[in-house]
């Protein structure tokens, strides 16, 4: 159930937060919530519900075993087994298929017995809930947190509604007593709505848009791809995946303020970042902030040199490359990332200090933009053709189309106003006029935005043109 399907925005919101509402206790409020996140999961992947149901239980017990424990050992040991059973679930519904394709390749020239799998269906949200797991089970382990003796609250950090199928990945110590002390008033539901009004425009208005170019350019031939098309392929992808993912953590953080949870931010304007390192601190920050606290200070981090350094930061985007996806490309680009963020880490930032900020900034974005077209590509041998194209400067084979086909005035306008969004120029000029405008005025223009918003928003939904959000997939 999409947050931008007619069913989620006209029957199963308002319902839900008319349930909400009508419950007295925070008790019965916190069921309303697990019953609907429950309704939410089941409406799309009925097939695999059980897989979630089935982690909540062993994590609720392993959680408890966990803290009661008083042996190091016995207790690593659960801990360990508990994440093993977390990590098993992704690693047979996301890569057994693609690890079983490596076997295979390499068993034939070695005459080895070769593996059957059958692929499955990734169940929805797969690789965000187990990571809620893990952080949750370690948590706790280190003793950041107190393990959920409330089977409905334990629920509810798992499969919460607002962040279920793409994040923001949340850590329970940030949200556990938000279980129980909540408020929800007039002035933080009023800000929820405008926060999933703003995600909701950044979804349908502007990553539709740039869906639209960057889907077709990346479905040609590599042979009819002119540099100028094949480089308005790789931005206008850059953009829409952007506006796609940020609307959608957008519409989350909304609907949880709408009642009464506080999530963490998961962007920060990561196009305006001078060096990669920046990037990922502004880009998917509870991703990034995860791989952080439970992968790569465990591994040393920082504090063995630097040699140490940057083959941690490499195995670190390895692994986000691969929690992406079970392909080629996603290492890739995992990969990519790594190698210049160690670059950064062994020297390359301080030589990046002593240039202009353009200049830092225009390396940034060349560094993230390749990279987008390994991320968006379907194949290694794709990915690699589409940047020849880009960087060559070759003409393309007869009958290549020209940009004209795809750089219409109103995806020039589009981009442009992605440009200027994509960035804090708004909020800049919104803090510096605000103090010679009259409130009331401000108040009136931010709600007729908001409804413009909201009824462009509605005319693409009745348009009934599907378009999924694309961390969906992971």
């Amino acid at each position: 159930m999409l947050f931008t399907s007619a069913t989620f925005l006209f029957v199963f919101l308002p319902a839900v937060l008319l349930l909400y509402f009508t419950a007295r206790s925070t008790l019965l409020r916190n069921l309303v919530l697990l019953l609907a996140s429950v309704v939410f999961y089941i409406w799309g992947e009925l097939s695999h519900a059980w897989i979630i149901g089935l982690l909540i239980l062993v994590n609720y017990i392993s959680a408890i075993a966990i803290e009661r424990c008083n042996q190091p050992a016995t207790k690593r040991i659960i801990l360990l087994t508990a994440c093993a059973a977390n990590l098993a679930a992704l690693l047979r519904f996301k890569y057994a298929f693609f690890f079983t394709e490596i076997w295979n390749g390499l068993a034939k020239d070695i005459s080895l017995p070769l593996l059957a799998v059958k692929q499955h269906a990734l169940p929805l949200g797969i690789s965000f809930f187990v990571f809620h797991c893990i952080s949750y089970l370690v948590d706790i382990h280190r003793g950041r947190a107190k393990a959920q003796k409330d089977p409905i609250k334990m629920a509810l950090y798992i499969a919460l509604f607002p962040q279920l199928i793409a994040g923001p990945i949340i850590r329970f110590s940030q949200i556990c007593d938000q279980f129980t002390t909540r408020q929800v008033n007039s002035e933080k539901f009023a800000l929820g709505v405008r926060r999933f009004l703003i995600g909701l425009g950044k979804k349908m208005i502007l990553a539709n848009s740039f869906a639209v170019p960057a889907d077709a350019i990346f479905a040609l031939d590599s042979k009819f791809l002119n540099p100028d098309v094949a480089w308005l392929g790789a931005i206008a992808y850059t953009l829409q995946l952007y506006f796609d993912f940020s609307g959608y953590s957008d519409m989350a953080i909304g609907l949880a303020h709408m009642f009464g949870f506080t999530f963490p931010e998961n962007f920060n304007y990561p196009y305006i970042s001078q060096t990669v390192r920046e990037f990922w601190q502004r880009w998917h920050i509870t991703l990034s902030g995860w791989f952080r606290d439970y992968v790569y200070i465990p591994m040393g981090g920082n504090q063995h040199g630097h040699a140490r350094t940057a083959a941690n930061l490499l195995i670190v985007f390895l692994l986000c490359g691969l929690w992406h996806g079970a392909n080629w490309t996603f290492i890739a680009w995992g990969l990519f990332h790594g190698f210049f963020l160690s670059l950064e880490r062994i020297g390359l930032a301080s030589f990046l200090n002593r240039l202009d900020q353009p200049f830092r900034h225009v390396y940034t974005l060349l560094v993230v933009i390749v990279g987008w077209v390994f991320f968006r590509s379907e194949s290694l041998e794709k990915a690699f053709a589409h940047l020849r194209a880009m960087w060559t400067w070759q003409p393309a084979a007869l009958g290549a189309p020209e940009l004209s086909r795809f750089l219409t005035s109103e995806l020039v306008v589009l981009l442009f106003l992605g440009a200027i969004v994509s960035t804090p120029v708004l909020q800049f000029c919104k803090s510096k006029t605000i103090q010679f405008i009259d409130p009331l005025l401000v108040k009136t223009g931010q709600t007729i935005f908001l409804l413009s918003v909201l009824c462009l928003a509605i005319a693409e939904v009745s348009a009934g043109s599907y378009n999924p959000f694309i961390y969906f997939h992971f």
